[in-house]
């Protein structure tokens, strides 16, 4: 079995070559490869993952960076937070960060903000601060309870203007994190809205059933007759959902 330094010289190596990227299986062994020395000496596989050499190689962006912020992350603990930040700072341009981000955001779903490294919140919220129209910044912000990213996901996700893909994923977040502010929101775009857009609409109702609010069943129901089926169907399939909800709807 190799040391932790020579496995990672013979995936460096390998890395260094940029090919392979298309390849079925290398990328996937490079990348176990260097998950399995990972974190024997953490300090060693950042020195050779944010050095510039690492960030020139297409198979290495490709195919270990953003794995290996999702494993990090995974650690939720601050050493592994610490080295999600070095890693984002490494990044030679806003571009090139932004597969680390989209790989962050992923693993983030559903840590409570407490048990994030104060080292990343603080990075993440500067980034942010810096880059207000980078979407996924934008959610990482908001799941730290940074105000201003909050506001900027509710406008995004109620902005008729805002790409519709951008709007579902604001609207995913903000119930994700409970923002009660956003109730009325959500039941704007399910109950009333009559030119949104149906994954829109789907990602609203979605958000309402996080929320036990009898007034969401109150006003849902009032509005159920003016619906075609398509929507009293998803108003349905929320309503039934809970108990309290479904006895009002029978």
């Amino acid at each position: 079995r190799l040391s932790a330094a020579s496995g990672l010289n013979v995936a460096g190596s390998l890395l260094a070559r940029d090919g392979g990227a298309s390849d079925p299986h290398l990328p996937l062994l490079i990348w176990w490869a260097v998950e399995a020395h990972t974190l024997v000496d953490l300090d060693d596989t950042l020195r050779r993952f944010t050095a510039p050499v690492a960030w020139r190689s297409d198979l290495c962006r490709s195919a270990i960076l953003v794995r290996l912020v999702r494993r990090l992350s995974a650690e939720k603990s601050r050493e592994g937070d610490g080295a999600c930040a070095r890693l984002l700072t490494s990044a030679p341009s806003a571009s090139l960060r932004r597969p680390l981000l989209t790989a962050l955001d992923e693993a983030m779903r559903g840590r409570k903000t407490s048990s994030i490294g104060l080292e990343l919140a603080r990075l993440l919220i500067e980034l942010a601060d810096h880059d207000s129209a980078e979407v996924t910044l934008t959610r990482l912000a908001a799941r730290l309870e940074n105000p201003q990213a909050i506001e900027r996901a509710r406008a995004i996700a109620g902005g008729a203007h805002e790409r519709e893909p951008d709007r579902v994923a604001m609207l995913d977040l903000l119930a994700e994190i409970n923002d009660r502010p956003s109730v009325p929101l959500f039941l704007d775009l399910a109950a009333n809205g009559e030119n949104v857009a149906g994954p829109v609409r789907t990602a609203a109702f979605g958000a309402l059933g996080r929320f036990e609010d009898e007034a969401i069943a109150a006003a849902l129901l009032a509005a159920y007759p003016h619906w075609g089926e398509a929507r009293r169907s998803q108003a349905r399939d929320l309503l039934l959902n809970r108990d309290s909800w479904a006895r009002a709807l029978l």
